[in-house]
């Protein structure tokens, strides 16, 4: 069986945590692929989700690939 696939580009790092189910990490130009990761929250997510240890975890490791820690 098929499954419909979403890509969203998002510049947002707490949006694309809250939003996605896998996040992919592209380092700047030439944009390369510096970490790819699934997401394992809960759905439906709801905002207080953004207060759990979990969500800050997966934030930071998209903002250290990132070197912005």
């Amino acid at each position: 069986m098929l499954y419909p696939v979403f890509a969203f580009v998002i510049h947002g790092i707490t949006e694309e945590v809250f939003l996605g189910t896998k996040v992919v990490v592209l380092t700047a130009g030439p944009a390369r692929m510096a970490d790819e990761f699934e997401i394992a929250l809960p759905h439906p997510r709801h905002l207080d989700i953004k207060t759990e240890k979990a969500f800050g975890d997966y934030t930071r490791r998209a903002y250290k690939l990132l070197g912005m820690e």
